[in-house]
């Protein structure tokens, strides 16, 4: 441990998502960080790791949320056991009429969640939190529309929810879920960006949380920031094959959201190859 180290505590709520890759240089101008907001794979054999990985959400207590009952027209397939939350559905045209005109996939899919909301136990809040990532048209004239959760301004970590339309406007069926708790008022942040960075990399490289490890970021179009090692990182030892890419997020547990960090650090392993990480730390 370095002078400039302080001793950490637990604050990671996830990690770590990651792959394997080539090196930096070799990889420059391949578009991964895109690809792996959807796809991770886990790390070839012979990865070094310096964390196990940890989900706070997969160890919280089994503690369901209240009775959810399908209602009409809806077939649950499977729920989350710790929220009691439908993560897979089959629809019919019961669920909510069907339109009587042309209809845009968009606002098709947000009359069904609406319908669909006592099935997840979604109230006003997070049905205003739902966003559309995605509609897209399939075989047949069916659309597929995505939602992903935005509130106080922050996304929510890992929140999804995929509708499959008929070419109608039927609901056929539903996959993933949205979350209910969402906060009454933004969340106070406690750690900054570069704080957050520096449990981060305690957290995978060992040693305590380094001071000043982390320089200034800059901000990126999607959203996110890139950082580098300050002095005090490289001086540390650590060394990392790409800048690291973070932004603050909301993180769902079961029955509330927390502040936090998404970080992903480009990890070197010694044998010409690098680890790509994804980090949540509560903030």
């Amino acid at each position: 441990m370095t002078e400039n180290a302080t001793p950490r505590t637990r604050r990671v709520t996830y990690g770590h998502l990651a792959m394997r890759c080539r090196s930096f240089a070799q990889r420059a101008g391949a578009p991964l960080a895109a690809a792996l907001a959807v796809f991770l794979t886990a790390p070839a054999a012979g990865a070094q790791w310096r964390a196990p990985a940890y989900d706070a959400y997969a160890e919280a207590p089994l503690q369901p949320g209240p009775g959810l009952a399908a209602q009409a027209g809806v077939q649950v397939l499977s729920r989350d056991l710790r929220r009691g939350a439908p993560t897979m559905l089959v629809g019919s045209p019961d669920v909510a009429p069907r339109p009587a005109g042309p209809w845009r996939a968009e606002a098709r899919a947000a009359d069904l969640l609406e319908a669909l909301a006592p099935t997840y136990g979604l109230g006003p809040a997070a049905l205003t939190s739902a966003r559309v990532r995605l509609a897209r048209e399939t075989l047949g004239g069916a659309q597929l529309v995505v939602f992903e959760q935005r509130a106080h301004g922050l996304p929510v970590h890992g929140a999804r929810l995929t509708m499959l339309l008929g070419a109608g406007g039927d609901l056929v069926g539903a996959g993933g879920a949205l979350h209910a708790a969402v906060p009454d008022e933004a969340p106070a942040f406690a750690l900054s960006e570069r704080e957050a960075i520096a449990h981060a990399l305690a957290d995978q490289l060992g040693g305590g949380v380094v001071r000043g490890a982390v320089a200034p970021g800059t901000q990126r179009p999607d959203g996110y920031r890139d950082f580098a090692l300050a002095p005090a990182g490289v001086a540390a030892g650590y060394a990392l094959d790409g800048p690291v890419r973070s932004r603050p997020v909301l993180y769902p547990l079961p029955q509330r959201m927390v502040p936090a960090y998404y970080v992903e650090l480009w990890l070197l392993d010694g044998q010409g190859s690098s680890e790509l990480v994804a980090t949540v730390v509560s903030a």
